[in-house]
């Protein structure tokens, strides 16, 4: 059999990413606060998704492609990721997207930047992406090209060594739930143990709400056949790879209060991780954001003094699109502060103007981290039939709005 480490992998990630310490906030609550940086893990706009390409761009240099195509929505990450990594290794890249959504601006630009070709295919079935990618596929071999196919989402076997899956089966994991429920957890201290982030949740806590949480959460087994059963397993547990070498890995969805040895006695009930050596232990990291609907304006400036700006996760935006949203936001009044032009209101019909407004909105009392979604977006004042159509005309409506505001924002 062959281990992980046998397979080629390019090293695009650079793992593991850094931990830095919030000085002043640390210094103000009278706590040690850090920041994990996984916006630093290299490519683009960083994230997880570019571990699959490690193995798949790796495979495409080794069979000698020179173009690379794959499939996805207008706005996939997974595409925008291709093209970084396909122009890093100076081979082309064609997306075959569906022509559905948002079909301008944000990763469409970065596509362009990284010098991709992108097509659309009016379809809501990948059988019509993947059937106009064969055609691309047999045109490009035609010209003397050496194609390299990559599915929506690298999801293929190969992709899938980037994250190493180790199965449970019913019985191991009833006795690993138990013992996880039951685990002696580490003190914790003021604030920090009053409330659980429903994103952050700690898997001990998770368990507790029932036994099969889990296998509807971070232990979701679906998709994830065993090749030699053909079968999906009870659950399974989710390793992402934490260095270039492949020698260390992160239990994905494994946020944990335990104590540092009912830590390695309970995981190490997972079967593959019996004989694993841990080299670091799960500590839980808050989700540290500002009360913005008190503190902040919806510039991102602090009410009791505008000279001071915020923008990222702690204005309590959650997502690398929306943290990079409200950083333009801020720098964009800043910009124009400095010239002595007034700031712009980007209204609430457009995700800019929605998200800012929510984050400000001093009649949210209890305030929790938010990604840009439809719900926080002015309805359309007219009926539309289907969710897919109304969110595709509440889309152009911003996009509208947005093409008129441009010569302002760039001028």
């Amino acid at each position: 059999m062959r281990e992980i480490i046998d397979f080629p992998c390019i090293p695009f990630a650079q793992l593991p990413t850094p931990l830095y310490k919030l000085e002043n906030l640390s210094r103000e609550i009278g706590k040690n606060v850090y920041i994990k940086r996984d916006d630093m893990t290299g490519v683009a706009l960083g994230g997880n998704k570019v571990r699959k390409l490690e193995f798949l761009l790796a495979d495409a240099r080794d069979k000698g492609a020179d173009v690379v195509l794959t499939a996805g929505g207008p706005q996939s990450n997974h595409a925008m990721l291709t093209a970084a990594c396909a122009a890093k290794l100076g081979m082309s890249a064609i997306l075959v997207l569906k022509k559905r959504g948002v079909l301008s601006g944000g990763n469409l630009i970065l596509d362009e930047i990284f010098g991709a070709e992108v097509r659309f295919v009016d379809t809501d079935s990948y059988d019509g992406v993947y059937a106009e990618m064969e055609r691309i596929m047999a045109d490009l071999r035609a010209q003397g090209h050496t194609p390299y196919f990559i599915p929506v989402g690298g999801s293929v076997p190969l992709g899938s060594l980037g994250y190493v899956n180790c199965a449970l089966e019913k019985e191991e994991y009833q006795a690993f739930w138990r013992e996880l429920c039951g685990a002696e957890e580490a003190e914790v201290h003021g604030f920090e143990d009053k409330n659980v982030f429903e994103g952050c949740m700690p898997v001990e806590v998770m368990a507790r709400r029932g036994e099969d949480t889990l296998r509807y959460g971070p232990l979701k087994p679906r998709g994830l056949k065993d090749p030699s059963t053909g079968r999906e397993p009870y659950a399974v547990v989710q390793l992402r790879k934490d260095n270039a070498g492949g020698s260390i890995y992160n239990l994905v969805g494994f946020q944990t209060h335990l104590k540092f040895g009912e830590q390695k006695r309970v995981f190490s009930m997972i079967p593959a991780l019996r004989n694993a050596e841990y080299v670091r232990y799960g500590v839980m990291h808050r989700n540290t954001y500002l009360d913005s609907p008190r503190l902040l304006d919806r510039y991102y400036r602090l009410r009791s003094d505008p000279r001071i700006t915020f923008a990222g996760q702690m204005t309590g935006v959650e997502g690398y699109v929306e943290s990079a949203a409200s950083g333009f936001l801020a720098a964009v009044e800043l910009a124009r502060r400095l010239v002595g032009k007034e700031p712009i209101n980007f209204p609430r019909e457009t995700a800019l103007g929605a998200l800012s407004l929510y984050v400000s909105d001093e009649t949210v009392k209890d305030f929790q981290p938010m990604n840009i979604n439809f719900g926080i977006i002015s309805p359309l004042g007219h009926k539309v039939r289907g969710k897919r159509n109304k969110n595709l005309e509440i889309s152009q409506r911003s996009l509208e709005m947005i093409e008129r505001l441009k010569p302002e924002v760039l001028g």
